[in-house]
């Protein structure tokens, strides 16, 4: 009987270990969708602001409306070359999460 409660008692705490490194999993999942939500809408506000001091600015030089579509013509030619590049961003974007993720496993 000592044997069969070691091993029951073995198998229970197996259990509950991956259960706890199944929650850590999780829990640095979401830590990084937060982080990533976060200094996303920082960086949204930041261009916002900054594209409507550049348009204020451009339309000083160049005439009240004119600012403002100048700073749209930017933004557009910015979604065009971003449309043109897709497959090479995303291979990109793949690589380096591909990189992140195995130097997180290597840390453990």
């Amino acid at each position: 009987m000592l044997g069969l409660n070691s091993i029951k008692t073995y198998v229970q705490d197996q259990i509950a270990l991956v259960k706890l490194e199944g929650i850590e999993a999780v829990g640095r999942v979401v830590s990084r969708i937060v982080y990533l939500l976060l200094i996303t809408m920082f960086a949204m506000f930041f261009v916002l602001l900054l594209s409507f001091a550049g348009a204020f600015y451009l339309g000083e030089i160049y005439g009240r409306g004119n600012g403002f579509l100048m700073v749209t013509g930017i933004y557009l030619l910015l979604i065009i070359l971003l449309v043109i590049l897709k497959k090479p961003i995303q291979n990109l974007i793949l690589n380096i999460s591909i990189a992140a993720s195995m130097a997180d496993n290597n840390d453990d």
